[in-house]
């Protein structure tokens, strides 16, 4: 019912591994009403194994729309996981859907394949040396033969509270390339050594230099991913949408630059696990050897910048809609779209409006924003506030299933799924004393 009233609405579309539910597409929506209103709920699931195509999903979701009462025209944004089943360039979902929803009368479907899972976005480009893989193979070790050891207790709880206790390749690698993941792995590394030494597994990895050098480099990386992905939920709970949350992203590029000088110049100041390893390594190896190579992992952090380029070029094709909605006082006009001037001009010259501003969320400021003398401004408010800024739902749906893997992991229905998806994710509260009076009359 609310979604028949939502002004503009964005699609997050999450394919990614869950526990035992690999094969599972998670569609969920964001809606503002008239009076801004943000709204997040789950529309629909889709079996992968029976829509394998990529117009079998389209098919699925415009179904989802159309139950739900939404109209492509009224689409804004679409976010997605970067997967060749969402972002291919000629065949992914992204762009089927974005040529349905062309309308002459809004802005073209925008696209960002980051705010979802932002560190696994980046680590496929940072892993130069397959470090996940050899590392993923040492939690198996782990699980399997040393669940006993005290050293490895905080590691196996971090790894239960994450993905549960069965063991899933895609669902593991996942939780490891993680930067809160890495850095606990890393401090473990000696421990880690010995074990393998004593169950007889293989320890080439920790003679080999320039292996131990790039873990060190993945795991500042990721780190400072992590930090990223962490202050995008901080903007979430304040409220200040995907405005302010692209802004961290374009700090981060800035960032990005000075660690790429700082690795041209061998300082480490920011790479604390790689500065630890190039100590230690230093003790053992002669003074006139070279240690690493700057231009191995210059690389690798230019690799990365070009990839948050890829993946939030749309927003930077509407930053000036951005930058308008989070500050429309101090928004120059002659900046502005032509068809918002004269009520941007308006605006800025209304000091109540200016009063109401200073005090109030941004959110709240627009809610009262007057329609009639506004329509323009108004409209751009719901487009803007409407696009995802965080993968909160998302996380919401992963730490459902792993609260409740045993219970799920009997053959369920989709439509029983979905139900279990829906209530583990809303944000509606239900009428419970309603509901059990019902309840209670039908069967007395």
């Amino acid at each position: 019912d609310r979604a028949k009233d939502f002004k503009a609405y964005s699609l997050a579309l999450d394919d990614q591994a869950f526990v035992a539910y690999e094969n599972y597409l998670l569609v969920f929506v964001r809606g503002v009403g008239q009076d801004l209103e943000v709204q997040e709920e789950l529309l629909t699931i889709i079996n992968l194994t029976r829509h394998f195509s990529v117009g079998a999903l389209m098919a699925a979701i415009l179904e989802a729309l159309q139950t739900a009462g939404l109209s492509l025209q009224r689409m804004v944004g679409l976010t997605t996981t970067h997967t060749l089943r969402m972002i291919g360039e000629n065949s992914g979902l992204v762009s089927y859907m974005r040529e349905k929803a062309v309308s002459p009368n809004c802005w073209n479907v925008i696209h960002y394949s980051g705010f979802l899972h932002l560190e696994l976005l980046s680590s496929y480009d940072v892993d130069v040396n397959q470090i996940i893989n050899t590392i993923s193979e040492w939690i198996v070790l782990i699980k399997t033969r040393g669940v006993r050891r005290p050293e490895f207790q905080a590691l196996l709880t971090e790894s239960e509270s994450e993905h549960g206790e069965r063991v899933n390749g895609r669902c593991l690698n996942n939780w490891l390339r993680r930067g809160k993941t890495l850095k606990l792995i890393f401090s473990l590394r000696k421990e880690i050594e010995a074990f393998l030494v004593s169950i007889g597994a293989t320890t080439v990895h920790f003679t080999d230099k320039q292996w131990l050098c790039d873990f060190g480099f993945l795991v500042d990386i990721m780190d400072h991913l992590r930090e990223l992905s962490e202050l995008s939920e901080l903007l979430r709970v304040s409220k200040v949408f995907a405005a302010a949350a692209f802004d961290h992203i374009c700090t981060f590029e800035v960032k990005l630059n000075l660690l790429q000088r700082h690795i041209e110049e061998k300082n480490l100041t920011h790479f604390a696990a790689f500065r630890e390893v190039v100590d230690e390594l230093k003790q053992h190896l002669k003074e006139d050897q070279k240690i690493f190579d700057p231009d191995r992992y210059q690389v690798v952090i230019c690799r990365l910048q070009k990839e948050f380029e890829r993946h939030f070029k749309d927003l930077r094709f509407i930053k000036k809609d951005l930058e308008l909605f989070a500050n429309p006082f101090n928004f120059k006009p002659e900046y502005a779209p032509i068809s918002v001037r004269v009520e941007l001009t308006k605006l800025q010259a209304n000091t109540n409006l200016w009063n109401e501003y200073r005090v109030k969320d941004l959110g709240q400021f627009y809610a009262g924003l007057s329609a009639e003398s506004y329509p323009i401004i108004k409209g751009v408010a719901c487009k803007v506030a409407s696009l995802f800024d965080s993968n909160e739902i998302c996380e919401k749906a992963f730490s459902y299933l792993t609260r409740n893997q045993h219970t799920l992991s009997q053959p369920l229905t989709d439509e029983h799924l979905h139900a279990l998806f829906r209530i583990a994710t809303t944000e509606i509260e239900p009428h419970w004393d309603d509901l059990v009076r019902g309840r209670n009359e039908s069967n007395p």
